[in-house]
């Protein structure tokens, strides 16, 4: 059987193309294994997450105000907004909630760089989720706190921790979403509602679900500082 020297010359020509595709193809994957993909974005801050340590400059005025000294760990939640500092301290529950395994706070407000004044005494958290919230329930014990003081313009201040710092939102009565921003601890929202005891605080958990943080007996606040 006799071979023809174009025959030969095609499968030459045939077998050249094919391995420049096998080169180029090598080429391509290379580059892409050599090409560095995008950095990761950086996880959120503290400060970001609402959970930033309080100043020392904050525990000093208020240690000064409150005539003792304030401890780092005895402030739930701290932010100003509005010209308005909200503090939320821990305090010792009374028998009957700490049997039932609430928490108690008091809670300060200051005007610009006015005075610390208590303007409630007593005010659980962690103690209990609206009866259709199976979400809340699941999430016992530790829920978050809340605690809200309306101002005499209008305004309500919503002052908020959350464990972990899990995302929070706010939505007033009137169906306006709360402004937000963080804390030296927690967050603070606020909006001008003439309900203020309507507005509805939502926690997102880090699998995705939500509850609702339900109002405690006393927790929106009119005394003012």
């Amino acid at each position: 059987m006799q071979i023809q020297p174009s025959v030969i010359h095609q499968s030459g020509r045939a077998l050249c193309r094919s391995v420049a595709a096998t080169v180029g193809l090598a080429a391509a994957v290379a580059a892409t294994i050599a090409t560095p993909t995008a950095a990761s974005p950086a996880p959120p801050t503290a400060a970001q997450e609402g959970r930033d340590d309080p100043t020392p400059a904050l525990l000093v005025r208020l240690s000064a105000d409150l005539k003792r000294t304030v401890a780092s760990d005895e402030i739930i939640a701290a932010a100003t907004q509005l010209g308005e500092t909200l503090v939320a301290l821990r305090r010792a529950p009374n028998a009957g909630d700490s049997s039932a395994g609430f928490k108690a706070s008091s809670v300060w407000a200051a005007r610009g760089d006015g005075p610390f004044r208590m303007i409630s005494d007593y005010l659980v958290y962690d103690w209990g989720c609206f009866g259709d919230d199976e979400i809340c329930r699941e999430s016992r014990p530790d829920l978050g706190y809340m605690a809200g003081h309306r101002l005499s313009d209008g305004h309500l201040l919503m002052l908020v921790w959350t464990p972990a710092g899990r995302p929070v939102s706010a939505k007033t009565a009137e169906g306006a979403t709360m402004e937000r921003s963080p804390g030296v601890r927690g967050w603070v929202m606020w909006a001008r509602t003439r309900q203020p005891w309507q507005a509805t605080v939502t926690v997102t958990r880090s699998d995705g679900r939500t509850y609702r943080l339900p109002h405690q007996p006393g927790g929106i606040i009119d005394r003012q500082p």
